[in-house]
């Protein structure tokens, strides 16, 4: 879905407010809208403060249920299908007109991917990505933003170490599974970074873990430093730069759902400090899918956290041991 489409659907939206046509139910997706290829009705309507966005869908079975709640800044939405087999069942997709900007570009893809035919589980695809984007927009805590910054300098690193990378190998921000935060000539890296001496590592989705003999952890380490440290938002600026102007705004939709631009705080300015990488194994610390089959009262797709101190890490180095870890 392009940023153009966006801004199209956002003044089509800002019309009908301004216009005191308030309650009303208006189409969509009767727009010359030559990338978008879809069979789906959708309408919407404003009233009382709220965007709903509502979108035809054709299933086959009694279905009634609320499939997710959306959270933004301490504003609610919601979510819910309404239907059954001798009836259309109706998406509707509810969030404050104030946030519009952050939940818009859910709205569409929803709108753009879904058609008649599509199962829940397809619609609930799409939501699971926007949830993991939304988690870090909505709290924006110093840990996440961490995190975030961590991914980044690796992103950075790539960009200007190895010829002709694409910045898109960022593929848990970029592709709907989003499961790993790189993959990199086959390799898939999982990054995350911390400022403690004994990392808590968190795992969001038990799935990252699973034994896959191309998986690689990098744990960064990072220090505050007000002096010579760079802010969030300074290496959001400098990566932008090293990237194709066609796709800055790609990128600038990714970092607007993430949560730029960031508070400035002297105690979150920081300068690498070094590396720790841990090759995937079978019988390593993490959870294996084997391990929650065998018991099965805690399900097979958990969170949890692990300390730095008990993972066996392959190695540390420098940011230039990442080239290495491609071979």
């Amino acid at each position: 879905m392009t940023i153009d489409i966006e801004y199209f659907v956002d003044d089509l939206m800002k019309s009908a407010h301004i216009n005191e046509r308030e309650g009303g139910l208006f189409p969509l997706l009767r727009t010359n809208w030559s990338n978008l290829d879809t069979g789906v009705d959708a309408y919407f309507s404003i009233k009382n403060g709220y965007d709903s966005i509502f979108l035809t869908l054709k299933i086959d079975s009694d279905y009634r249920k609320e499939v997710g709640e959306l959270g933004l800044l301490g504003e609610k939405g919601k979510i819910n299908l309404r239907g059954n087999e001798e009836e259309e069942t109706i998406l509707i997709i509810t969030y404050p007109t104030s946030s519009r900007e952050y939940y818009l570009s859910f709205v569409l893809e929803c709108c753009s991917e879904l058609a008649p035919d599509n199962s829940i589980e397809d619609m609930e695809k799409i939501l699971y990505k926007w949830i993991k984007r939304w988690k870090l927009k909505g709290s924006s805590s110093r840990e996440k933003r961490i995190g975030l910054f961590g991914e980044l300098l690796f992103l950075e690193y790539l960009l200007t170490t190895i010829e002709g990378i694409d910045w898109r190998c960022w593929q848990e921000r970029i592709e709907e599974s989003g499961l790993h935060d790189f993959i990199v000539n086959e390799t898939l890296f999982e990054i995350k970074t911390s400022t403690s001496q004994n990392a808590l590592i968190h795992v969001f989705d038990s799935t990252q873990f699973e034994h896959d003999p191309r998986l690689k952890l990098i744990l960064m380490k990072i220090v505050n430093d007000k002096a010579n440290g760079r802010s969030l938002n300074f290496l959001i600026g400098e990566i932008r730069s090293l990237i194709p102007e066609d796709q800055h705004n790609l990128f600038d939709n990714i970092m607007r759902t993430l949560g730029s631009p960031f508070p400035e705080l002297d105690n979150e300015k920081f300068i690498f400090n070094n590396l720790k990488w841990y090759h995937s194994k079978t019988d390593g610390p993490f959870l294996q899918r084997s391990d929650l089959i065998e018991n099965s009262r805690i399900g097979l797709n958990i969170n949890y956290s692990i300390f730095e101190s008990d993972i066996p890490f392959n190695g540390s180095g420098e940011l230039d041991s990442i080239c290495e870890l491609m071979n």
